[in-house]
């Protein structure tokens, strides 16, 4: 099965310039050949390579690998919706294969750039040093919050799974984040004071409208749910570990017409708190029913993903829903645990 690693480069300022300059020549190019796409309507590769790999050349002085990267990247966004023109942002990432990439000792990336190839040192850790050897394909060249990271991709071998011996039923909601069948309660009271703390702030931070507040709500974008996203995979993490050391399978409900069980109940005052997805779900139930199905098991049909710990089971069962003094009944999706990756 195949996982994500990030390294993070160290490299020096001038080859940061040199990789901001490809960068930003890259995903120029990607926004000429998205153009030409849209404007032909053309989602071919080859087709679309003859009509655009000379001036991805000429005009923006992309190797010949690179420009072959940078049209594959163009068509597959293309391919996405074909009603709407790509655009791409100048700081966007930048694939690499094994042409224009190769790794130097343990510490050590060679990166063709405009400017030649650069021998870019990265930061590795007893993590990362014992995966060096399971790098294969390509990588994603990434600048986030000032720092450049290589995403590059591992091949690990998928583990045997296990047969469970019970179920562990887990009930998903909005004041309690999840509820497993024995009784442990994961509460989501912190991530409502968080959302409040942040609704409030960013209110006043509005309302004066000033340099100084802006840049304040600049810093403060996408803190709230860094905090929910890092909430909801400890939960996760945590249920699944549970299940995986009593060799149990997990039983989650299914949140389908959520959005009809809860209109009588929630006043349109309290729906900030209670936020719902497209689909009518709650936000923090979904990504934790996501975390649970796709970061930890994968489908009967052997179907990849990433970080699978256990297999799902799309037959329905019954299974508890805990509640005080009474005991609901739900169709959930059975997962069966297999053994964590190395």
């Amino acid at each position: 099965m195949k996982q994500t690693m990030l390294l993070k480069l160290a490299p020096s300022p001038e080859q940061s310039k040199a990789l901001f300059d490809t960068m930003h020549a890259f995903n120029a190019a990607c926004n000429a050949i998205a153009e030409t796409a849209f404007a032909e309507q053309l989602a071919n590769k080859f087709e679309l390579q003859k009509l655009v790999y000379g001036e991805a050349r000429t005009q923006y002085g992309l190797s010949a690998q690179m420009a072959i990267r940078a049209i594959s990247k163009g068509v597959e966004a293309y391919k996405r919706d074909k009603s709407i023109k790509p655009i791409f942002r100048k700081q966007g990432a930048i694939t690499f294969d094994e042409r224009i990439m190769s790794f130097k000792g343990l510490n050590t990336v060679s990166l063709l750039t405009l400017h030649g190839r650069l021998l870019v040192p990265f930061r590795v850790g007893g993590y990362q040093e014992a995966r060096l050897n399971q790098i294969k394909g390509q990588a994603d060249l990434l600048y986030r919050n000032g720092v450049f990271s290589l995403a590059v991709t591992l091949e690990v071998p998928e583990p045997p799974p296990g047969e469970p011996t019970d179920t562990l039923g887990v009930d998903l909601g909005i004041v309690n984040l999840a509820t497993s069948s024995d009784g442990e309660t994961f509460s989501g009271a912190q991530v409502e004071v968080v959302r409040q703390r942040s609704q409030c702030l960013r209110q006043r931070l509005q309302k004066r409208g000033t340099k100084s507040a802006r840049r304040h709500l600049g810093k403060l974008s996408g803190k709230e749910a860094r905090f929910r996203k890092n909430t909801n995979h400890v939960i996760s993490k945590r249920i699944v570990e549970k299940a995986k050391h009593h060799h149990q399978a997990l039983a989650i409900e299914e949140l389908r017409h959520i959005r009809r069980r809860t209109e009588r109940t929630v006043n349109h005052s309290q729906r900030a708190g209670r936020v719902l997805g497209p689909s009518g779900n709650s936000v923090s139930s979904c990504r934790i029913k996501r975390l649970l199905q796709a970061c930890h098991c994968t489908p009967l049909t052997r179907a990849t993903r990433l970080g699978r710990v256990a297999r799902v089971d799309t037959v329905p069962k019954r299974t508890a829903r805990v509640k005080q003094r009474s005991s609901v009944s739900t169709v959930g999706m059975v997962i069966t645990l297999i053994s964590m990756p190395p």
